[in-house]
This record gives C-alpha cells, sequence and structure tokens, in this order.
C-alpha cells in the first residue's frame, strides 16, 4: 500500500512518505498504526486511501481530541466513480470511534469536502519576510545571540521550548527529532552564552518549502533564527497560529501585516464531548449548549437561556474556532451574552506544520 502510494503522491520516490510522516505513518504500535489506513478497493485493486488519526490538542489550559485526515489519493484508474467519498466517510467513521470530537483535512476542493460536511474553520496567520523586514524589526542585531543548525544535543530543550506554546499538539517525547529528520527540512537553534533559547524550523518534504512552520522560545533568538534563513534567500514566509505571539511583535512594528487564513476544513463528530471540553470550567457559559437540531443532524442550535438559536454546520465552526462569532448570531444575542462568549470563543484551535499529515 505504501509502495502504492508513494508511486501517486510522491512520483514514485520509494519511502518518501515514511520519511516525512514518522509519526502518522508509524506511530504507536503496529496494530494501531496499520487502523489508521482506510483502502477502499476494487476487485483486488487499490482504488482509493485516506490516512487518520487521533491527537490530542492543548490551548488555554484545555484539551480536545482532534481527528486528521491526510494522503487522500485515488488512483486515476478509478476516479469519478465515488472511491474517494466512501474512503472519507469511512476516515470520519473511524475516527469517531476513536473519540475525536472533531475532524480537520487539508485541501483547496472545497466543493467536494463541503459537500461531505466539512467547511472552513479556524485561522492561522502568514508573514511575508525578507531581509529588509528583518532589519527593521532588529532581528539578528543582539551579538550575544548565535545561531546554528540543531544538534543531537539540543533536542530535549527544543521540546521543552515547543511545550510553552499556547496551541499545539502533545507530543511523545523524542518525537520532535523524528519529525524534523523529514527531508528538505532545516531545524536552527539559538543561543546566548552557550544555553539554547529558541528554535525554528524550515521546510518539510515536499510540502511547506520556504514556510518557516515551527518555532518557539524567546523573542530575540527566533528572530534571529528567522534572520538566518531570510539572509539566504529573496523571503521566506512565517506561519503563526491564532494567538499572536511575542516573537512576530517585532514583525509587526517593522511594517509586517498578518495574513490571516483558515486553519483546515472542520467536521463536528461529538458536539456535546466537544462543547464540554471547550467550555470546561467558563463558568460564564454555564447555561449555554451547542447540539445537534432534533430535525437534521446536519445542522446545530445554540441554547440560551430561553432562546435557541439554529446553525448551519459552517457557522456552528465559526463560533467554535473563529475565526468570528457567526454574524447571524451576533446580531442577535444581547450585549452580556455576546461578551460572556467573547471571553472564551472562539478556542485558539492550531497545531504546527510538522503534525499536519
Amino acid at each position: 500500500m505504501l509502495h502504492w502510494l508513494n508511486a501517486g503522491l510522491r512520483d514514485g520516490r520509494a519511502r518518501r512518505l515514511e520519511s516525512e510522516f514518522p509519526s502518522a505513518l508509524f506511530g504507536g504500535d503496529v496494530s494501531a498504526a496499520c487502523e489508521r489506513h482506510v483502502l477502499v478497493r476494487e476487485g483486488e485493486s487499490a482504488a482509493s486511501h485516506c490516512l487518520v488519526r487521533s491527537i490530542e490538542v492543548e490551548a488555554l489550559e484545555r484539551q480536545i481530541d482532534l481527528g486528521m485526515i491526510g494522503m487522500v489519493y485515488t488512483d486515476p484508474a478509478f476516479r469519478g466513480r465515488g472511491a474517494a467519498r466512501i474512503a472519507i466517510e469511512a476516515g470520519v467513521e473511524r475516527l469517531r470511534k476513536l473519540g475525536a470530537s472533531v475532524a480537520v483535512l487539508w485541501s483547496d476542493l472545497d466543493s467536494f469536502y463541503n459537500r461531505l460536511g466539512f467547511h472552513r474553520a479556524g485561522i492561522e496567520n502568514f508573514y511575508v519576510v525578507d531581509r529588509e523586514l528583518c532589519r527593521r524589526a532588529g532581528f539578528g542585531e543582539d551579538d550575544r545571540i548565535e545561531v546554528r543548525s540543531a544538534e543531537a544535543q539540543d533536542w530535549f530543550e527544543l521540546e521543552v521550548l515547543y511545550a510553552s506554546k499556547p496551541a499545539r499538539h502533545i507530543r511523545a517525547p523524542g518525537e520532535l527529532r523524528r519529525l524534523a529528520a523529514a527531508p528538505a527540512c532545516e531545524t536552527r537553534v539559538a543561543t546566548r552564552d552557550e544555553r539554547v533559547t529558541a528554535y525554528a524550523s524550515m521546510g518539510r518534504g515536499d510540502d511547506l518549502s520556504g514556510v518557516i512552520h515551527e518555532w518557539a522560545g524567546d523573542a530575540a533568538g527566533v528572530g534571529s533564527c528567522i534572520d538566518s534563513f531570510a539572509r539566504e534567500r529573496d523571503e521566506v514566509i512565517v506561519l503563526e497560529g491564532p494567538v499572536h505571539e511575542r516573537a512576530t511583535v517585532g514583525l509587526r512594528r517593522a511594517g509586517a501585516r498578518p495574513n490571516p487564513g483558515s486553519f483546515g476544513l472542520m467536521k463536528i463528530l461529538d458536539v456535546d464531548r466537544l462543547w464540554e471540553q471547550l467550555t470546561e470550567s467558563a463558568d460564564a457559559l454555564r447555561d449555554m449548549r451547542l447540539t445537534r437540531s432534533p430535525y437534521s443532524d446536519a445542522e446545530f442550535v445554540f441554547e440560551t437561556p430561553g432562546r435557541r438559536y439554529p446553525l448551519s454546520p459552517a457557522s456552528a465552526l465559526s463560533l467554535l474556532f473563529g475565526p468570528a462569532l457567526p454574524r447571524t448570531l451576533a446580531l442577535r444575542l444581547d450585549p452580556t451574552t455576546r461578551n460572556a462568549i467573547g471571553r472564551h470563543l472562539p478556542w485558539p484551535l492550531f497545531i504546527w506544520g510538522f503534525d499536519s499529515i
């Protein structure tokens, strides 16, 4: 199966996917790794495939079980027959059984995935950065900071830095080093007085070329790593989650504007559990609830004391993960209720480039 996927997704380069996605393909025991693959056959031939994985994501001291879908591929000989739809629907059901409360995938085929219940939601920000912007931001000016490639003794400290991110996938020990070994990926480390203070990683296999898609640590150290990459090419792209962090303050002060985009195409799988996970200990939302519509499994209802507001799947996702409170709902809520929601939602869901599949 992996040989077939490499032939279709990576131009026949043997073991390319395995080197790019070690955790997604092989994390956990053999049985669990095999269960992640959904393979649709026609007779004896493989027709379509997707990979599913359930992970824990943390933000604002809360965790949700996020289901990811990736490596969607249909053999050209079987396209146009509905095989991909069958694979995706089977993948969604498998994620439900694994306990995922929401699913996410990445694609530009919006119309196809909309029909399967996936809609764009969440927020990520991109900055286009060149050497002049780094200069104006003051990146690389601290002579006490040295930047070099990551070395074997650095990885534990880099994992500690990653664990401080405001939104992140909860990784197993040692996982960052395995992920950063992907082809066409480079990780640079900033040190001050020989102590590691920050890192940044750019590129990963065929994806994220020229994109600094993961970074952590103090702002000056991250800035020095970004400057180091920018000095070697005309420009780089810096990826940031929905929460603006101190490391990008200098970019914005220097004139950079975040280019916002959606986090991904998402589908709510278990709305009751998802609402409970996102609003745990949020007293202001205790009397509110998001539920499935009693009239349609594809629609939702937002309940406040004495009121019920029907929501489309796209609006429900926007309420929970952004980019903003749905306008149709915001106009109907009283200011007190609207402000109470705004203190806790949207929840800043994000995973960094190494973790996407």
